[in-house]
C-alpha cells in the first residue's frame, strides 16, 4: 500500500474499532429497561412535524415517478413528436438521455410536490382537529336541538 493511503485507511479501522471498544466499557452490573412514552411527553407541533416527514418521505416515490413520466411527455411534444425522445413506455435503446440539469429539476420538483403533499395533509388535519373539537359538539347541540 503506498504511502498516499496509508493514514485514510488508519483513520477509516480506528473509527470502526471506537464503537466496540466503549461498547465494552459500559458498565455491566445495572440493567436499565426504558420506560414507556408519556401522552403528554412530545408538543403537539412535534408530532406534526414527524407526521409531516413521514408523508414527506412516504410520497416521494411516487412524485418522483409522475414527475418523470410528466417531464417525459413535455420533453416529447416539445421536441416535435421525435422518435428519441420517446416517454418511457415507448422509449427505445437509442433514446436520448437526461442532462444533469434536467435530472436536478426532475429531483426538485418532486421534492416539491412531495413538500405540497404533506402540507396539504397537514391543513386538513387541522381542519378536521378544529371540527371534533368539544365545544363545537355544544354548538351542534344547542343549534339541531
Amino acid at each position: 500500500m503506498s504511502k498516499r493511503y496509508t493514514l485514510p485507511v488508519f483513520i477509516i479501522v480506528i473509527f470502526m474499532f471506537i464503537p466496540a471498544v466503549c461498547s465494552f466499557a459500559q458498565a455491566k452490573g445495572k440493567e436499565v429497561t426504558p420506560s414507556p412514552y408519556e401522552k403528554n411527553e412530545f408538543p403537539v407541533w412535534m408530532h406534526d412535524l414527524r407526521r409531516g416527514e413521514i408523508i414527506l418521505i412516504g410520497s416521494f416515490p411516487l412524485s418522483m415517478f409522475f414527475s418523470y413520466e410528466f417531464y417525459d411527455f413535455y420533453r416529447y411534444f416539445s421536441n416535435n413528436l421525435d422518435p428519441s425522445y420517446r416517454p418511457w413506455p415507448f422509449r427505445t435503446y437509442d433514446a436520448v438521455p437526461y442532462n444533469s440539469m434536467e435530472k436536478v429539476g426532475i429531483v426538485l420538483s418532486a421534492l416539491s410536490v412531495s413538500f405540497v403533499v404533506a402540507v396539504t395533509d397537514y391543513l386538513i388535519g387541522r381542519i378536521f382537529k378544529k371540527k371534533n373539537r368539544p365545544e363545537n359538539d355544544e354548538k351542534q347541540k344547542k343549534l339541531y336541538n
